[in-house]
């Protein structure tokens, strides 16, 4: 068992405190570090860890720069001098949003840490969690933030067990966490090989598919793809027009508008990791596909559609592109990211649960906002559940992503 952290002289402090460690190891020092100088200092570690591209060293500073009211808080813990552990983070805006199905129905505006996606790097131990735990539980009360978010932990992993239920009171415990599938594909050595994959029936699906819309539009279909600089802004300007007529953006998705975003694309064209894909009918882009290679593996970030061709499922003849490029090239892996859309159960080859988990700080403000979240994801969940019991969620499902995108 950890002993708890002994409080600092100055609320606002951010320095190193030490935790006992058991007696077959030296003494643990975990730290948080918010000032440009003092994580500068992490740089080479930091870039020896990284493993994701939302949290590369470079990734990472220019989206603290260019979000408002966003503010670097990284927390690390060392023994005997090395650092062993290392949370990537900021302090920024959020919001907690209530819905009804896929549609909005309330927002509410939140200060938090947040530990983004891939941060988590190192030793994971749940030893080594639990000590992180405590100091970025403590940057949250020190700074008067409305809780800790940590995103898409896995289920199976110590932390998800110490965040989620272990770790915090119950008041302050996440009452709102909802599990998903993450799927992922190991790429093959060919595309040949990947349809071989398939089933006879999906074989045949997929090939039918480009060829049915080449037959209603003869010489009048094209798929371009964008890797370099010049093609970043063609790519931007021809997939927001597709976005605005998709399913996506009736949901309050977003494309294009956050500047972070389209800085880390266009910093991943720079250093030769973009890879943007436009299918066009007659000259006008209809569907999008916007992916990244970070190391080997090829992250699938974002996609979308005109509905007045969902028919013709662009988005699986694009997808199609997509693979087949990255087929026998030293990419070995293609991550759909979180979320259970269809297409990624269809093509992926292994998944594993995971979740968001948020831990609150104790006062009548979050408390009241953590519970009206948990009824939320309670009648959600409620309704969903019954609606697959009664073979009905499918079909409902299909009915509101065709109402939202019409």
């Amino acid at each position: 068992m950890t002993t708890k952290v002994p409080a600092e002289s100055s609320p606002a402090a951010l320095n190193p405190t030490a935790l006992p460690h058991p007696s077959t190891g030296p003494i643990a020092t975990v730290g948080a570090f918010s000032s440009k100088d003092e994580i500068g200092k992490l740089e080479p570690v930091w870039k020896r860890l990284q493993k994701h591209p939302y949290a590369d060293w470079e990734f990472f500073d220019l989206a603290t720069r260019v979000r408002r009211g966003s503010a670097p808080c990284v927390i690390e813990l060392r023994r005997a001098g090395e650092v062993h552990s290392m949370w990537v983070g900021r302090i920024e805006s959020s919001s907690l949003r209530l819905r009804a199905g896929p549609r909005q129905i309330f927002s509410l505006p939140i200060r938090q840490l947040t530990v983004v996606t891939g941060g988590r790097m190192g030793d994971d131990s749940e030893e080594t969690c639990r000590a992180m735990l405590q100091r970025a539980v403590r940057v949250v009360a020190e700074k008067r933030l409305d809780c800790l978010f940590i995103g898409y932990v896995q289920c199976q992993e110590p932390l998800f067990r110490l965040a989620a239920r272990d770790f915090p009171s119950w008041y302050c415990r996440d009452w709102a966490i909802t599990a998903s599938k993450h799927w992922a594909l190991k790429l093959p050595e060919s595309f040949d090989s990947f349809l071989k994959g398939r089933s006879k029936k999906h074989r045949y699906w997929l090939k039918r598919l480009p060829r049915v819309l080449e037959e209603t539009f003869p010489q009048r279909v094209k798929i371009e793809a964008f890797r370099d600089p010049q093609g970043f802004d063609i790519f931007y300007r021809d997939a927001r027009t597709v976005f605005e007529t998709s399913y996506q953006r009736r949901i309050g998705g977003a494309f294009g508008a956050d500047d972070s975003e389209m800085a880390k694309s266009k910093l991943s064209a720079e250093r030769g990791a973009f890879r943007g894909y436009i299918l066009y009918i007659d000259g006008c882009p209809c569907s999008y596909w916007l992916t990244t290679v970070y190391h080997d593996v090829l992250h699938l970030n974002q996609t979308g559609y005109d509905p007045r061709f969902r028919k013709f499922e662009l988005g699986t003849i694009l997808l199609m592109r997509v693979l087949a490029d990255h087929c026998g090239t030293p990419v070995r892996e293609a991550d759909f990211g979180p979320g259970e859309e269809g297409y990624k159960e269809r093509f992926g080859d292994y998944s594993f649960s995971e979740a968001s988990v948020r831990i609150y700080r104790p006062c009548a403000r979050t408390v009241f906002a953590n519970a009206l979240m948990g009824l939320n994801a309670k009648l959600s969940g409620g309704g969903e559940l019954l609606l697959a019991k009664l073979g009905l969620f499918q079909r409902v499902k299909r009915i509101l992503h065709q109402g939202l995108s019409g």
